[in-house]
């Protein structure tokens, strides 16, 4: 009987996550521009054509899910991108899905 191969926790994980971040446009400008660097989601919006409000949400969903952090609190949120986040970016286009 052939083996099953294993399965790589970590590479369940960037999928999962990649999906749930495929699912919005927003989502992935989000990642796509915090990997330059951390950002305002007024920024975020700015450089990538997005409605402001679509990228709020994204910032918090990404944050829930340990994709983004927050950096900044006191005049305006900034956003940075967590390894997790590196990772399923990676994952997104070493698949193509990006």
């Amino acid at each position: 009987m052939p083996e099953t191969p294993a399965i790589d926790a970590e590479d369940t994980a960037a999928e999962n996550a990649g999906a749930f971040v495929t699912e919005s446009a927003a989502r992935v400008a989000v990642l796509e521009r915090l990997v330059e660097g951390p950002a305002a989601p007024g920024e975020i919006a700015a450089e990538r054509s997005v409605d402001a409000a679509s990228v709020k949400r994204a910032t918090e969903a990404l944050r829930d899910r340990a994709l983004t952090e927050l950096l900044v609190t006191d005049d305006e949120r900034v956003y940075g991108l967590t390894a997790k986040g590196e990772r399923t970016l990676f994952f997104l286009e070493a698949e193509g899905k990006i």
